[in-house]
C-alpha cells in the first residue's frame, strides 16, 4: 500500500454522486447469443486497465452451470455467427490468443486473473497503449446443434500512469461560501478587497504530487511518445512543445533521475514520497491530463492552447478560489491566518528555519503528510478540517488561474476561474524556502510564476469537479 493510500484511509470522504464514475475498466460491444439458461452470457471485468498495477480480472456470467469454458483475446473486432452465438473478436494485424486454461463454469460464472508478466507470446502481450478485445467461449450442449456458445465482446484500452483507483487519495471539499482575501491586514494589496465566493463541491488531493508519482507518469508518457528527454529536462513532444520539468542532471533540486541506458525515469532513493519540485505549470497540466485518460475521464486541458474545459470530468489544477477555500479547512465563519489559528511554529508546517530534520537537504522538503502526528517529532496531526496536508508550507503550489493584481475587485461570486488572459499563473501556500512564515504561509497569500517557470520550491496537487 502506497504512502498516499495509507494516509488517505479514514480521510477520503465518500465522493458525491456527481463524482461517481463506473469502475469497469472496459466496455461491452457485440451481442451475446441466447444460451440454455434463456439469456445471453455477458463479459465484464474488475480491477483496472493500468498495466503497471497488473490487477485485471476478467469475468463471464449467466453461463450454463457445471460446464467448461475459456477466455480469449484478439486485436480486432468482428460480428459474425459462430456456434450458437456471435464471434466478436478478430485477429486484426496481430492474431487471436487463448487466455489461460479451461475453466469450470460452476454455478454459472467463471473468472480469470490476467497476469501480463506471465504472457510468453510476444504478439499477445498486453502493454500500455494497446487495445484488446476479449470474449468467453463455453460448452452448452442444450443450446442447439453447435453445442457451444459465446459471450458478448469486451473492449479494453490499456494504459499506464493511473496510480491508484479513481479519485484515490482525494478528499471531498463540500460546496459552500467564504470571504476570500486578507482578513487581518497582514498582506499586500493584491489580497484585497475581501469578497464573497460561492463554490461547488470538488475533490482535492490530500497530498502534494510526489516524485514517485510523477516519475511513473513520465515513463508512461515517454512510452506513448508524448515527452522527450533533453539536456534541459523533459519537454512535450506535440502540442505546444513546452518544457515540463527538470531532472537531476539538469537541476540538483530535482530528484527525478534519468537513466539513459534503460531510457527510464525514477524517483531517487529516499525521495519517492517527497513532493515533486522543478515542474512547470505545463508539466502539472500534462500530468493531470494523463491521469484523466488513465481513469477513463475526459482531459481538462487543450495541450496546444492550454485552455481548461471546466465542464469535463477530468483532473485539473485547482482554481485560486478553490485552493484558498480548501486551505482554510472549513474555517470560513471565523477565518484565521492559518487553518489552525493566527500563529505558526515548526511543529505545524515546513518553512525555512522550522527545525525539521530535512532542513539540510536540497531541496529542504519534508515527505508529504510528514505533519501527521506519527512522523513529525511534535506528534500533532496537522491535517486541516478537510483532511488536507501541507496546504501551508513545504512547497508552493500551482493554481490554474492567470494572475492579476486587482482581480479581487471584479471577481465573480460563483465559481471564479480567474482572468481570461495574463502572463503568470497563480501560486499559493508558501514553501520550505520562506523564512517569514507569518507572511508567506498564510492561507490568503498569493503570488505568481510564469507558466514555463521551474523552481526548487514549486509543486502542485490536483482537484476534480466542475466549478
Amino acid at each position: 500500500m502506497s504512502l498516499r493510500t495509507r494516509f488517505a484511509l479514514g480521510l477520503l470522504l465518500a465522493p458525491a454522486a456527481a463524482f461517481a464514475q463506473p469502475t469497469d475498466p472496459g466496455s461491452s460491444y457485440c451481442t451475446a447469443g441466447v444460451n440454455s439458461t434463456g439469456v445471453g452470457a455477458l463479459m465484464s471485468a474488475s480491477g483496472t486497465a493500468d498495466v503497471p498495477l497488473n490487477d485485471l480480472v476478467l469475468q463471464a456470467e449467466f453461463l450454463p452451470p457445471n460446464r467448461v469454458g475459456l477466455f480469449f483475446q484478439g486485436a480486432g473486432q468482428t460480428s459474425r455467427p459462430m456456434g450458437n452465438g456471435t464471434l466478436c473478436v478478430a485477429p486484426g494485424d496481430v492474431g487471436m490468443f487463448r487466455l489461460g486454461a479451461i475453466l469450470p463454469t460452476g454455478s454459472g460464472a467463471m473468472s480469470l486473473a490476467v497476469d501480463y508478466e506471465a504472457q510468453t507470446v510476444p504478439e499477445a502481450r498486453i502493454t500500455a497503449g494497446s487495445t484488446w478485445y476479449f470474449q468467453a467461449w463455453y460448452r452448452d450442449p442444450n443450446a442447439g446443434g453447435a453445442n457451444f456458445n459465446l459471450t458478448d465482446g469486451y473492449e479494453i484500452r490499456f494504459h499506464c500512469g493511473g496510480g491508484g483507483g479513481l479519485y484515490e487519495g482525494m478528499s471531498l471539499i463540500p460546496a459552500g461560501w467564504f470571504r476570500m482575501g486578507d482578513h487581518h491586514d497582514a498582506g499586500m494589496g493584491n489580497e484585497d478587497p475581501l469578497h464573497s465566493v460561492l463554490l461547488s463541491a470538488f475533490l482535492m488531493d490530500v497530498f502534494e504530487v510526489t516524485n514517485g508519482e510523477y516519475a511513473t507518469f513520465l515513463n508512461c508518457a515517454l512510452a506513448r511518445g508524448e515527452v522527450t528527454k533533453e539536456a534541459g529536462g523533459v519537454w512535450q513532444v506535440s502540442g505546444a512543445q513546452e518544457s515540463l520539468c527538470h531532472t537531476n542532471d539538469s537541476s540538483d533540486s530535482s530528484h527525478i533521475a534519468w537513466d539513459a541506458a534503460s531510457t527510464t525515469f525514477s524517483a531517487m532513493s529516499g525521495w519517492e514520497d517527497q513532493p515533486l519540485v522543478e515542474v512547470s505549470w505545463y508539466g502539472a497540466c500534462l500530468y493531470a491530463n494523463s491521469l484523466s485518460k488513465a481513469h477513463g475521464l475526459n482531459p481538462s486541458y487543450d495541450e496546444t492552447s492550454w485552455e481548461c474545459d471546466f465542464d469535463t470530468d477530468g483532473y485539473r489544477l485547482p482554481t485560486e478560489a478553490e485552493w484558498e477555500y480548501a486551505a482554510r479547512g472549513g474555517s470560513s465563519a471565523s477565518p484565521s491566518m492559518f487553518p489552525w489559528g493566527n500563529s505558526i511554529n515548526g511543529s505545524q508546517a515546513n518553512y525555512a528555519g522550522s527545525g525539521d530534520p530535512f532542513e539540510g537537504s536540497l531541496p529542504a522538503t519534508t515527505p508529504v503528510g510528514y505533519f501527521d502526528g506519527n512522523q513529525s517529532p511534535a506528534g500533532a496531526d496537522m491535517a486541516n478540517g478537510y483532511g488536507l496536508y501541507d496546504m501551508n508550507g513545504n512547497v508552493s503550489e500551482l493554481c490554474g488561474d492567470w494572475y492579476e493584481f486587482s482581480y479581487y475587485s471584479n471577481s465573480p461570486i460563483f465559481n471564479p476561474t480567474g482572468p481570461v488572459t495574463g502572463t503568470g499563473r497563480v501560486v499559493r501556500g508558501g514553501g520550505f524556502d520562506d523564512a517569514t512564515p507569518m507572511m508567506y504561509l498564510r492561507s490568503a497569500y498569493r503570488i505568481w510564476a510564469h507558466p514555463h517557470y521551474r523552481h526548487a520550491a514549486l509543486g502542485f496537487r490536483l482537484v476534480a469537479g466542475r466549478p
